[in-house]
């Protein structure tokens, strides 16, 4: 099982977003909940700005929240979809450093077990609750309005796993499983999964109907907030109309790509 783990691991450390291994650690990491009480989140807000100029103080931290929560969701997405079995992630058992830019994340050890969508919650739920205080403190965004970036995160991430793994349907009946539960922070009317569809010329220049399943957020990263920016167009904000819209063009952009 461990060369399967070793296998995931490489894959998404593939994509550059983040890195994941499992090994010894040395001074130059810092505990995640360690981390959380250091400069780290000033240096992901300002990394954040940086990218964004203009980007509010709130959007620095649901940028931060955001981003982080669905690097931990992707590798345990990965995992549930792949092998069936996670690693206990942790606040206490996650360590972390920032290399050339990209964040590194090592396990020091890994118990692999099978976990149900409730286990699967909870993990997520106590993981990310390290983070709502901090965040809360240092850019002011609200607890309420992290939750449901995370239960955007959480949705986006087995959606985008199940669909490397041609389960998509599977993997999103999953994610909903994770978060519909009640009384959990992870609830909200609002997060979710829709299907769009467009039609466009095919080989023959004959109208062909193409489908495709889009996460609908139930949080805000405030992009709009930045210089020269404007709504994602899954935004909690929009429409429901005006989302489809959007949706429909950003489909259609992806198709001529």
């Amino acid at each position: 099982m461990s060369h399967a783990l070793d296998a995931i691991f490489a894959e998404l450390n593939a994509n550059r977003l983040f890195h994941i291994d499992i090994g010894p650690v040395d001074p130059s990491w810092h505990r995640l909940d360690e981390a959380l009480q250091s400069d780290w989140l000033a240096q992901k807000y300002q990394r954040f700005a940086t990218d964004y100029p203009g980007l509010d103080q709130r959007g620095q931290g649901a940028f931060a929240v955001g981003r982080v929560s669905y690097i931990f969701a992707t590798i345990l997405a990965a995992c549930d979809l792949s092998l069936g079995q996670v690693p206990p992630l942790t606040s206490t058992n996650l360590w972390l450093r920032e290399e050339d830019e990209q964040l590194r994340l090592r396990l020091t050890s890994v118990d692999l077990a099978a976990v149900s969508s409730a286990t699967l919650r909870e993990m997520l739920i106590n993981l990310m609750s390290a983070f709502i205080g901090p965040v809360k403190t240092t850019s002011r965004l609200n607890a309420a309005a992290q939750w449901r970036l995370i239960s955007d995160s959480v949705a986006v991430a087995w959606q985008m796993v199940g669909r490397t793994l041609n389960n998509e349907a599977e993997a999103e009946a999953r994610a909903m499983d994770i978060l519909a539960a009640e009384p959990s922070p992870l609830r909200n009317k609002q997060t979710g999964f829709t299907r769009v569809s467009v039609w466009v010329p095919g080989k023959d220049q004959a109208p062909v109907q193409v489908e495709q399943s889009y996460r609908i957020r139930g949080g805000c990263c405030r992009l709009y907030t930045a210089d020269d920016r404007d709504y994602c167009a899954t935004c909690v904000l929009l429409k429901p109309e005006e989302q489809q819209q959007r949706l429909q063009q950003s489909l259609r952009q992806s198709l001529s790509a």
